[in-house]
């Protein structure tokens, strides 16, 4: 068996791809890891690249598929990975090349780990701190110490727990995927590892999904709660973490995103209206606004939400159109 199964699904990332396989070429004590390419359907020169790189490391596992999104992606890569844990590598992104030691010496046999990410925006990089201390937990304690979860990518879980339970993405959710997926992984999860050494390198660009709008993939996060909700451990939803993590990435990739944005045209405010009209998203909010322990920027918008509705956005949007002129 391998230790580590790094997955990395590519769409059309010809131009960012060369520095995410020269960071895998650099890993120390990667022996016994397989690379897991998963080329979704590309149309440039992406495929290209995987293969020259397969030719010259045994390490390097190919699947060509046609495209069905980064969740497929991912999927099909679960079902044939060989470590013992995974990691999920974006195709644009990079590992330091301490990587591997540094999982291997946090977590032993624990079943998730858990580490920041260095943020790479133009020259500057910088890493945010953990809402967690360096600690071992469990999925209660875990969310009690937070204020909110940080949804990703920095995460690396034990195979077996995916493979028992048969445990996949949900491939009809295009915005915050990966937490949906670590909310069901924590369902069987014991022993979570929280460390502060980081090793994933994240480029921030403005095609970012929580830079560019999107509305037909941005409006499926309007799923995201009631499916989060049928598959979280009962026994955390009603810490104040859980909900205001919902909050913050619904809202990063809908509300909060189109304001900033300055978009006020109708195809922004369905999806905002679908979202604030949505059952549980509305529960939310009213945990949000009216609970002890969550953050005030959180409360203040959860308020602001609730006493203006869908155009309330509308005139965020408009103030920061003014303020760009």
């Amino acid at each position: 068996m391998k230790f580590l199964s790094i997955i990395i699904p590519c769409y059309n990332v010809a131009e960012q791809l060369p520095a995410t396989i020269q960071s895998l070429r650099n890993l120390k004590e990667s022996e016994d890891c397989e690379f897991i390419f998963i080329n979704d359907g590309s149309t440039d020169e992406t495929l290209s690249l995987i293969q020259d790189f397969a030719k010259n490391d045994k390490r390097a596992i190919i699947i060509d598929q046609q495209n069905s999104g980064v969740s497929a992606a991912r999927n099909a890569a679960l079902t044939i990975m060989k470590g013992q844990y995974v990691l999920p590598l974006d195709g644009d992104d990079s590992l330091t090349p301490d990587a591997i030691s540094i999982i291997k010496s946090q977590i032993k046999e624990d079943d998730l780990l858990i580490t920041p990410i260095q943020i790479i925006s133009g020259r500057n990089t910088q890493a945010p701190p953990l809402p967690f201390k360096e600690c071992l937990y469990n999925p209660y304690t875990l969310f009690q110490s937070c204020r909110f979860f940080p949804t990703a990518p920095q995460l690396v879980y034990k195979s077996s727990i995916i493979n028992d339970h048969t445990l996949r993405f949900n491939e009809k959710i295009h915005s915050g995927e990966v937490y949906a997926f670590t909310c069901t992984f924590l369902k069987y999860c014991h022993n979570i590892v929280v460390s502060h050494q980081s090793f994933y390198q994240y480029v921030m660009r403005d095609t970012s999904a929580t830079h560019a709008p999107n509305f037909q993939k941005d409006a499926t996060v309007c799923d995201i709660v009631d499916y989060i909700s049928e598959n979280t451990d009962s026994s955390i939803l009603e810490i104040p973490s859980y909900y205001v993590t919902l909050f913050k990435m619904c809202t990063s990739f809908t509300y909060n995103k189109y304001a900033k944005l300055g978009i006020t045209d109708p195809s922004a405010l369905d999806v905002v209206k679908r979202l604030l009209k949505q059952p549980s998203f509305h529960r939310c909010i009213k945990k949000v606004a009216f609970s002890h322990g969550v953050p005030c920027k959180e409360r203040f918008l959860a308020l602001y939400m609730l006493s203006t509705g869908a155009w309330g956005y509308k005139i965020l949007a408009s103030i920061y159109i003014k303020r760009a002129q």
